[in-house]
């Protein structure tokens, strides 16, 4: 253990620390002492623990100075200064305590320990010294799987969470609200999961924001590759994803299963901020809240320890379509995965499993009343063609396919096998992969090309876990000897009831017109101003200011004439709330400025001219009619 030369400070390393080779290190900690060299009676140098960093590390929390990551070795969890008298006191020493991952290893040699501690002189009077740390706000929606069926407590029993002894999560800087602060029909995952709202104020440096341990019950384990987080930090185009990492520290049986997982959530917020710093930390916290960010889980549920499977049952661990899971909505553009453009795109279908374990993969496209299921029928297409996929009016699917049987002693990626339905097939990774080859659990990919639509259209993805071995697979080394699912709950792929959805929505438009309750008075009412060349769900403008004309922008000039029998005058100027949405308008937010009427002509059959300028800052995912109500302003006589 080191720290960086400063001559006026001295550290004292107490001896070794004693440790049998290939067992697990023991001991909470290990300390060594940093101690004030020179000065004099008049002027003595004097340290306190808030002068200590770890270089390039995040203190968690605020003002403990325990410092996470950093110029530390891979074995260091953190880092810890403690005053072991009163700060910057004559006889202050400050002590450095060294905490390594639970589990690791001692090996066959003496271990030495690098980190890497920094320096700076206080400025007293400040607050903080070490940082130019600012407040960012936060807010996350967490869903970790609840022990009933339903997160109100009914429905029973939730049979994913058999085996699992504990799942809980502790936080920092973040304060929890829950369980289910929206109620039940605010969680959209209420099917086997629980919602707490994390929020609050973070500093601009990385932080860990909140870590979760995962215990097994006795006799259970997790399957490989342990408990999978779905981060989903991409909403109203803006994508927070590059900014949050995972570590994942995991205890293992006597025969190498998972029983304890802990995963660490950590978060650098992005530089120059993607989000809205304008307001109070109040204000700024509820509009990342109306991002709607939110954690859920896979790969959760524990399997048992029986004499039949003794840890070999194959599993179905995740199925994910670019990444990402849940249910999309039909009138909610940021609900579940990212929709498809109306042009078509290609997207990536992935399976993950236990080696040779066996499922069937169906892609189910609905448009209004027809259904049709992509066609497997023939192998995928060469690369670059994905677009030759078709969606068939037969009930089709992948057939029983098993993961991991193609090469797996080889330990590599195999791209557009020949005779496979997928496009690539990840081999699990072993002794005869490459170093850089990262892939701990074996999956396949399907490269599919969701065509360009009319209508709006969803898709359902979903596998069928099967028992059965691949066609053509007489192997007895690979053999699918019995395939369980990992994964369950509502958007999780696990079996049709509970498919991966996704919208694809067609091009809306907005239609504002005039309109009476008092027809007879009028002439016939001026045709409906239009936009029809936008997209679903596409933010415009930011506010409801900007230029004349440009995409997110309505001008509006009615001539509404009177009966010949009627004269039409003001009872008052229109107003926003003048304007009504009689049909669709799902996802739109819509403003309205430079509202003016004017009165032309005196006697009967004149006309009231109404002009103003419609702003949308978000388009609708479907066809909208709006009315401008003239019985609320315009009295005829």
């Amino acid at each position: 253990m080191a720290i960086n030369n400063y001559s006026f400070l001295s550290t004292t390393i107490g001896g070794g620390f004693p440790q049998t080779g290939g067992s697990s290190i023991s001991g909470s900690y290990f300390t060594f002492i940093i101690s004030p060299v020179g000065g004099n009676p008049g002027s003595p140098v004097v340290i306190a623990a808030d002068d200590f960093k770890i270089g390039n590390a995040a203190e968690n929390p605020s003002g403990s100075n325990i410092w996470f990551a950093g110029n530390v070795d891979a074995s260091v969890e953190k880092v810890e200064f403690v005053d072991l008298a009163t700060p910057y006191d004559i006889s202050n020493t400050v002590e450095v305590r060294v905490y390594l991952f639970s589990g690791t290893t001692m090996p066959n040699a003496d271990l030495t320990v690098l980190v890497d501690v920094d320096y700076t002189t206080p400025t007293f009077g400040d607050d903080d010294d070490r940082s130019t740390s600012i407040g960012r706000p936060m807010c996350l929606n967490l869903y970790p799987p609840a022990t009933t069926n339903e997160c109100d407590g009914s429905g029973g029993t939730n049979p994913a969470y058999t085996g699992i002894s504990s799942f809980d999560f502790t936080t920092f800087y973040l304060t929890p609200t829950g369980n289910n602060p929206d109620g039940s029909s605010g969680n959209p995952f209420c099917s086997g999961f629980n919602h707490y709202r994390l929020s609050g104020t973070i500093t601009d440096q990385p932080t860990m924001l909140f870590y979760l341990v995962a215990i097994a019950d006795t006799g259970y384990y997790f399957p490989e590759p342990g408990i999978q987080p779905i981060i989903n930090v991409n909403s109203q185009g803006l994508d927070f994803s590059p900014y949050w990492s995972t570590n994942d520290i995991i205890t293992r049986n006597a025969d190498n299963q998972i029983t304890v997982h802990k995963i660490e959530f950590w978060y650098t917020p992005p530089d120059p901020p993607l989000e809205d710093t304008s307001g109070s930390d109040s204000d700024n916290i509820t509009k990342f809240c109306n991002l709607d960010h939110y954690i859920t889980f896979t790969n959760y549920t524990p399997v048992e320890v029986t004499s039949t499977n003794n840890g070999t049952q194959q599993m179905l661990q995740l199925l994910t379509v670019n990444g990402q899971t849940g249910v999309g909505s039909a009138t909610d553009g940021f609900s579940g995965p990212t929709p498809i453009s109306v042009d078509g795109e290609t997207r990536s279908i992935y399976i993950y499993g236990s080696d040779f374990s066996g499922y069937d993969l169906s892609v189910k496209q609905v448009t209004g009343g027809t259904t049709k299921t992509l066609d497997f029928t023939s192998t995928h297409p060469a690369e670059g063609l994905e677009v030759n996929n078709t969606f068939t009016s037969s009930t089709t699917s992948t057939g029983v396919i098993q993961l991991n049987i193609l090469n797996p002693k080889a330990g590599r990626a195999t791209y557009y096998p020949s005779g496979k339905p997928y496009a690539v097939d990840y081999a699990r990774r072993n002794e005869n992969s490459r170093e850089d080859y990262r892939v701990d659990i074996a999956y396949q990919e399907y490269k599919v090309f969701f065509p360009k639509v009319a209508a709006t259209t969803y898709y359902d993805v979903y596998v069928t876990k099967s028992d059965s071995n691949e066609s053509g697979n007489s192997d007895a080394a690979k053999e699918n000897v019995t395939t369980g699912y990992a994964m369950s709950g509502t958007g999780s792929g696990a079996t049709s009831s509970n498919p991966i959805r996704i919208y694809q929505y067609a091009d809306p438009s907005i239609s504002i017109q005039p309109s009476t309750n008092v027809a007879s008075s009028y002439d016939a009412m001026p045709s409906a101003a239009e936009k029809t060349t936008i997209r679903a769900n596409v933010q415009f403008t930011q506010s409801s200011t900007g230029t004349v004309d440009s995409s997110g922008h309505m001008a509006l000039s009615f001539a509404i004439g009177a009966a010949s029998d009627k004269t039409l005058s003001l009872s008052r100027q229109p107003v926003a709330s003048d304007f009504s949405v009689i049909s669709g308008g799902n996802g739109l937010v819509i403003y309205y400025e430079d509202l003016v009427a004017t009165v032309v002509g005196g006697g009967d059959n004149n006309t009231v001219n109404v002009t103003g300028i419609a702003y949308i800052e978000q388009t609708p995912v479907d066809d909208t009619v709006i009315h401008l109500l003239t019985q609320n302003f315009i009295s005829p006589d």
